[in-house]
């Protein structure tokens, strides 16, 4: 039997009761949903070598929900991904659960939203920072609260605030490292005409590992604007400069007696003693902390172009983000993704993706790696309320310090079923 954790329904409970004034009239919606998939993957932990591969059985059940007044709103979707392989020790049970609201008032709105995943690190993982080491159980939690104020009906500040978990289960024998990321961004925008507008923001952000051996801070200052070229075309550019601190401590062994710290050289002085009795002594541990800073560039491009039967986007962005193995890593990741309305019924898209990841740090230098995606999929919609999904899906991750690289093929096929919308008011 499957149990929500007490920090999910606590969270789930706050968001719900909170937000929305009983004085206004509010209006509830409910849209479960239900998915059986069926999936083989030829290198289901993306290795080098020793390539395993599995063939999946997954029913999901998913329920989506509203709640709307006129001056707030609660949304959200909670599910499970109960998901068996033929190899037993593989099966996993995941579950989920995001959630936004806001409320205003005449100038300012308050924002809250949460997020709960439980998965395996290939799941969530590679679309947060690019890079698969292998694959185990993972427990991310956020919450992020904002805050915005408009100066005139032109001008907006905000200021929001972030905060998540990452916890890894087994992770003394794999290169996962629990960590504690989060950030504070201050941000101006300005609508400079109908169809231009100007923004820029100042962040700070923190990153702890579990062992609290590894802190890095990151502040970042970034300007950009978006423009509305036509009805159909819209692009974006934000761009700007980042300076990393990391500073790492390290356990050094120190003879009491000679001040010696343990290294390939204290060999040639015999073992720690008393340097007045010659007695002999224990050594002991001494933590030692080593800072260095890096400085680079952050990034974020967008551009989208709708058509009457589709629509085309891309994006190229640099960021820093959080990595599973004792600091901040630099993204760069490029992306294409097309759709095309092939009838009424059937609707072809793909998506292409591509990472290259690299650590802030210039001592890790086992996260210098590169990683491919490409997936198309076809929908077919068999009537109002079923659907059917086939996809296949292509990766390759190159690793700097290996010469082989590994690849994998997925191919999926998805069943779904939607009960008509539920609403009502009061």
């Amino acid at each position: 039997m499957i149990t929500m954790p007490k920090s999910l329904t606590a969270i789930t409970l706050v968001l719900l009761g909170s937000l929305a004034p009983p004085c206004f009239s509010a209006e509830w919606a409910l849209d479960p949903m239900v998915s059986a998939r069926l999936r083989y993957d030829d290198n289901l932990r993306m290795r080098t070598s020793n390539e395993i591969s599995a063939t999946e059985y997954a029913l999901k059940p998913e329920l989506a929900f509203l709640r709307t007044t006129a001056v707030s709103q609660v949304k959200g979707t909670v599910g499970f991904d109960f998901r068996r392989f033929d190899k037993d020790e593989l099966d996993t049970n995941d579950s989920f659960l995001d959630l936004a609201s806001y409320y205003r008032t005449e100038r300012s709105r308050w924002d809250l939203g949460a997020r709960y995943t439980r998965d395996t690190t290939l799941d969530s993982e590679l679309e947060e920072s690019g890079i698969v080491y292998e694959r185990i159980r993972r427990t991310s939690r956020s919450l992020n609260p904002a805050w915005s104020y408009m100066l005139d009906p032109t001008r907006q500040l905000k200021a929001s605030y972030s905060i998540s978990q990452i916890r890894y289960e087994n992770n003394q024998n794999t290169y996962f490292s629990d960590y504690d990321y989060q950030g504070l961004t201050l941000e101006y925008n300005q609508r400079w005409s109908a169809k231009t507008s100007v923004t820029g923001n100042l962040s700070q952000t923190r990153y702890e590992n579990g062992s609290n051996t590894v802190r890095s801070d990151t502040t970042q200052v970034q300007v950009g604007a978006s423009h509305e070229f036509s009805e159909r075309w819209s692009a974006s550019a934000l761009a700007g400069a980042r300076r990393t601190r990391t500073t790492t401590r390290v356990g050094l062994l120190v003879c009491p007696g000679l001040d010696l710290r343990s290294s390939p050289l204290s060999l040639l002085f015999g073992p720690c003693v008393d340097p007045v009795t010659l007695a002999p002594l224990a050594f002991t541990v001494q933590t030692e902390s080593r800072s260095n800073s890096s400085t680079g560039s952050v990034f974020t491009l967008q551009t989208a172009y709708g058509f009457e039967t589709g629509s085309l986007s891309a994006s190229a962005t640099r960021s820093v983000s959080p990595s599973a193995t004792n600091g901040l890593i630099v993204r760069d990741r490029l992306s294409l993704s097309a759709e095309r309305r092939l009838s009424e019924k059937l609707t072809l898209s793909a998506k292409l993706g591509w990472y290259r990841t690299s650590a802030t740090d210039s001592e890790i230098g086992n996260l210098n790696r590169k990683y491919l995606e490409f997936q198309p999929r076809l929908t077919w919609r068999i009537d109002r309320d079923w659907r059917l999904k086939t996809s296949y899906r292509f990766r390759k991750q190159s690793y700097e310090s290996q010469l082989d690289s590994a690849t994998g093929n997925t191919l999926t096929v998805t069943l779904v079923y939607a009960w008509p919308k539920m609403a009502v008011s009061r």
